[in-house]
This record gives C-alpha cells, structure tokens and sequence, in this order.
C-alpha cells in the first residue's frame, strides 16, 4: 500500500499543485468580480491557456518530432507550497484590476505563468545544488 501511495502522490504533485493554484485565481476572482457569465469564463480560461502556450514555445520549436515527454521533478515538489506563489501574486492583482473581463484573464495567465515559472525555479535551484 505505502509504494501505491507514494507512486500517486508523486505523479500527482504537478497537476495538484496547478489546480491549487489556478483554482485559487478564480476564487479570487469569483471574490471581486461576483459569479462570472460565460465570456468571463471563457476569458479567464484563454488567459490560463495563452499563458501555458507562451512557455511552451521552446517545447514546440524544439520538440524534433519527439512522442514522449521526459518528466523529471524534484522531490521537494511534493511539497506542494509552490502553488501559494501564484496565490498570493493573483491575490494583489485582483485589487488593481476593475474590469471583470480584464480581471479574469489576468488572473488566469498570471496564475498558469507564476506557477510553471515558480515550479521551473525550484527545479533550476535543485538542479544547482
């Protein structure tokens, strides 16, 4: 039992955190802008999706034909504080920000940026250790 755990908890620790983290950009963004109609929705997803897509030009540019995507985490990633990064940078930018539309897609790239780049970090800093 304690080998399936640790084999979940490991292959979940990179999507747990971003659901964390994307989910509390729109909380926060729930909190100010009130229940959002569809275009607020759809806005707050194209700005998660357009800053997922900024990040991954170089995986595009340079994937030559590759099938597999290599995966290789620090275990300090199962720690999963890295999602309050984003948190707490949505969490100041939803004050500065009166349009619900703007709002919601601000806050959506600014959460997908923060966290890839906070996780990419972690990873840099492990790696120089």
């Amino acid at each position: 039992m304690l080998d399936a755990l640790l084999t979940v908890t490991r292959a979940m620790a990179i999507p747990y955190g971003y659901t964390v983290a994307i989910w509390s950009a729109g909380m926060l963004a729930v909190a100010r802008y009130g229940v959002p109609r569809q275009r607020h929705v759809l806005s707050f997803v194209l700005g998660a999706t357009l800053g997922y897509l900024l990040l991954d030009v170089p995986n595009l540019l340079f994937a030559r034909g590759e099938t597999m995507i290599p995966l290789a985490v620090p275990a300090s990633a199962l720690l999963n504080v890295l999602p309050a990064f984003p948190a707490v940078l949505t969490a100041v930018l939803v004050r500065q920000i009166r349009s619900t539309f703007a709002g919601f897609f601000v806050l959506g790239l600014t959460s997908t940026l923060a966290y890839i780049l906070a996780l990419s970090l972690l990873i840099v800093i492990v790696h120089l250790a």
